[in-house]
């Protein structure tokens, strides 16, 4: 029983880190990202 346990903890988790990854795009201003320092975000704007 605990292996089976394991077993749905493994498989939840696979299948969970395999999920959609959300945009690290900023929606307020296109073109930046939340990575950028700020002379690259200055030199985009």
């Amino acid at each position: 029983m605990k292996k089976f346990a394991l077993f749905i903890l493994f498989v939840s988790f696979f299948l969970y880190s395999c999920g959609k990854k959300e945009s690290q795009e900023n929606p307020a201003f296109p073109g930046l990202t939340y990575e950028m320092n700020m002379q690259e975000t200055t030199k985009r704007l």
